[in-house]
């Protein structure tokens, strides 16, 4: 889940903490892993990342997957956790992440040639707060490639992202409750410097968007 700082990202309300969605599947191979097991050359709208999936789980025996993202500038990915750990390889530019558990904990600021290594279930945050993109690798496994395919957008080289229309907020939710993938509070994001506000509210039957900010330094 991503926002820039110019275009809305959608949040679900929340009382007061964030929850958990869903519950945890196997992933098994389908049709559609074929059909997207050759995306190399494709580049795909992430709420605000874009991403190109270098090596898809049905080549590694769906065991891990490879994925190039770039980070314009002001794109925050707020805080959320998952059952899968991530790896990240800094390429270009620098990456601010914030983690709430291991080493180390709170932002930190990676530079190209530095890799930072999140365990699964470790609630963590993203952002570029700098005035150009940052590239990084990324492997994973399987069940976040499959969360990733099933909300990405087509990219076209030259276009402007579009902001995510209603649909595609309620495809954000269901793939968030079938990939247990948990996201934190408007509360739980401003304790750490993230500021989200008008939020989505699917429940009540009225939609608003909501903005990621970058209001807090990393370090």
């Amino acid at each position: 889940m991503v926002a820039h700082v110019d275009a809305p990202f959608a949040c679900r309300r929340y009382k007061k903490r964030g929850r958990h969605f869903g519950h945890r599947r196997r992933s098994v191979p389908t049709k559609e892993d074929n059909s997207n097991a050759r995306s190399v050359d494709q580049t795909f709208n992430v709420f605000g990342v874009l991403l190109n999936f270098l090596v898809t789980p049905a080549e590694t025996g769906h065991e891990v997957s490879l994925f190039k993202g770039i980070l314009p500038p002001g794109v925050v990915i707020p805080l959320h956790s998952h059952p899968e750990p991530e790896v990240f390889y800094v390429l270009e530019g620098s990456l601010e992440v914030y983690r709430e558990g291991g080493q180390p904990q709170g932002w930190s600021t990676t530079q190209p040639g530095g890799v930072v290594a999140i365990p699964g279930k470790v609630k963590h945050a993203l952002r570029n707060t700098s005035s150009t993109p940052t590239t990084v690798l990324l492997v994973t496994q399987d069940e976040l490639y499959n969360f990733f395919r099933s909300i990405a957008k087509p990219f076209e080289a030259g276009q402007m992202p579009a902001s995510p229309s209603p649909q595609d907020l309620q495809q954000l939710f269901a793939s968030a409750a079938k990939y247990h993938y948990w996201m934190g509070s408007p509360e739980e994001n401003a304790m750490i410097g993230i500021s989200l506000s008008h939020q989505l509210l699917p429940d009540s039957g009225r939609s608003r968007t909501c903005r990621a900010g970058t209001s807090a330094s990393g370090g």
